[in-house]
């Protein structure tokens, strides 16, 4: 399954750098709860070679009203700028006083088809967060848990860049919502997400 989704995707160059490839607005589309939501990420270069900005969330039904906001901070390891962390933290507080959700290790896919981390999701919620990178301005992040009864739990979100949608945007033809360009890709990646969280999770005991 993942090798079907690679094989679908454009390649990506080869000085791909998750530090450069954040950098910058993204638009988001996705779902909590069975509620359909609006996000976006904003990052500028930091001090020390990082990243940092803001998160913002709203439900796609009122997008001018803003559910949650907040600071975001991506602190890379020295090397090629593909390790990392990835820190959030309440709006209003100081990027250096947030705390890390998950660690990152970029991996490069089918000859540069594709970028993937895979790790764990060191919120309350626990689970396996996969950053899927599915083009030069675009990706897709799953983030799997397991319900009491051993089933997958899936939240997911499809990512565009922001500026690069608007400079390249046709007037004379229909928006398409992320989902509906991006859904194959998504629906594969969430496959195999949950297919591994399934494997790893502890079998029920009989009655």
């Amino acid at each position: 399954m993942e090798a079907l989704l690679l094989c679908a995707l454009p390649s990506i160059t080869s000085a791909w750098t998750f530090r450069e490839f954040m950098h910058g607005d993204w638009d988001l589309e996705g779902a909590r709860g069975g509620v359909p939501l609006l996000a976006r990420y904003s990052l500028d270069l930091a001090d020390g070679g990082g990243l940092a900005g803001k998160y913002t969330e709203a439900s796609r039904d009122d997008p001018s009203t803003t559910l949650r906001e907040m600071v975001v901070r991506v602190d890379f390891d020295a090397g090629a700028g593909h390790q990392g962390s990835f820190r959030m933290g309440k709006s209003g507080a100081d990027p250096a006083e947030t705390e890390p959700v998950f660690d990152f290790d970029f991996e490069e896919r089918n000859g540069g088809a594709a970028w993937l981390s895979e790790s764990t999701w060191l919120g309350k919620s626990g689970g396996t967060i996969q950053f899927s990178v599915v083009g030069n301005d675009a990706f897709v992040l799953t983030h799997a848990t397991v319900d009491a009864e051993g089933r997958p739990k899936l939240v997911h979100w499809a990512a565009k860049r922001s500026e690069r949608a608007a400079a390249t945007g046709n007037a004379s033809k229909p928006k398409r919502s992320l989902l509906q360009r991006w859904g194959w890709y998504l629906g594969a990646a969430i496959l195999v997400c949950a297919y591994r969280v399934s494997k790893d999770a502890p079998k029920a005991k009989p009655a």
